[in-house]
């Protein structure tokens, strides 16, 4: 009942493997997905699946992108009436000190700035997902942000 009410939305950290799409599936959309290998021992890690109500289709292509940790849809700007076409790009970033993190080497921030840059310049970006931007005992806020030139309204 509650994902009926949205066009488009996508879930983080599924934890499926391609042998387990079919439990994705939900009925009226497309699922557009990304997944790990399952290790040989221990249980499944990441995955992230993004769904598309069958009515959006036609306006909307999968970016095709390597690895799993990122998957990015387009939608057509002739299609939805924007003035440029638009990227919607669904993330899962490692815990810096994760077993995978530790396992790929990958930098998973440097990984997703690559795949944004690849996009150009003639596009809109939304960036959405689980970035683990843990704060810790920092502030996760700008102490002495300067607010002045923001309206009030």
């Amino acid at each position: 009942d509650h994902v009926s009410r949205h066009s488009i939305f996508g879930l983080i950290e599924t934890q499926h493997t391609s042998d387990d799409i079919d439990k994705l599936q939900v009925l009226g959309y497309k699922c557009f997905q990304a997944c790990r290998k399952k290790l040989k021992y221990g249980r499944k890690h990441g995955g992230i699946a993004v769904y598309v109500h069958n009515s959006l289709l036609p306006g909307v292509s999968k970016i095709a992108t390597t690895g799993s940790e990122t998957v990015q849809i387009k939608l057509d700007r002739d299609i939805f009436s924007l003035d440029r076409d638009t990227v919607i790009s669904f993330t899962y970033c490692s815990p810096a000190n994760s077993s995978y993190i530790q396992r790929t080497q990958l930098d998973t921030y440097e990984d997703l700035e690559q795949k944004l840059s690849c996009l150009g310049q003639d596009v809109d970006i939304i960036s959405l997902g689980d970035f683990n931007a843990r704060t810790g005992t920092g502030l996760d806020f700008i102490n002495e942000e300067d607010n002045t030139d923001m309206p009030d309204t």
